[in-house]
């Protein structure tokens, strides 16, 4: 009886860093989740496989569910949607958004009230431009 107590107490212990401790205090569920949740090991495409499988399941009600919540939580943490977005404009075979853009451009440049807002834009940061032109000048010449 008093090996089997002494080999728990000269059993190997983990060691918590200041850090963990901070997070333990200020969140213990989210701490938990952290250190023992599976999905926290997984890697981005399999959590954004069980994302789009909880909105399958769920629909529009999937970002409600705790599951969805946890990991976006994790990809939000680990940046993974600003690293998704990169990585689409990265591949050339994503023409549908250059298409947009050109569709984008041709509405713009064909409608007058944008043009007439795009050159009273001009017109303003030109006359900004004198108009501290004129103030650095009058400075020089004091």
């Amino acid at each position: 009886m008093q090996q089997k107590n002494t080999k728990n107490l000269l059993a190997p212990q983990r060691l918590y860093t200041a850090k963990e401790v901070a997070q333990y205090e200020y969140c213990p569920l989210v701490w938990w989740h952290e250190q023992y949740d599976p999905a926290v090991q997984a890697d981005n495409d399999s959590l954004f496989a069980q994302m789009v499988e909880i909105e399958q399941e769920y629909g529009s009600l999937a970002p409600e569910m705790p599951d969805y919540q946890v990991i976006e939580q994790i990809l939000a943490r680990r940046g993974a949607f600003y690293e998704d977005a990169r990585r689409a404009k990265q591949f050339p075979e994503m023409e549908a958004d250059e298409e947009l853009d050109e569709e984008y451009d041709e509405a713009v440049e064909n409608h007058p009230k944008v043009r007439r807002l795009l050159g009273l834009a001009v017109l303003a940061l030109g006359t900004g431009v004198v108009l501290v032109g004129f103030s650095i000048l009058t400075l020089i010449l004091k």
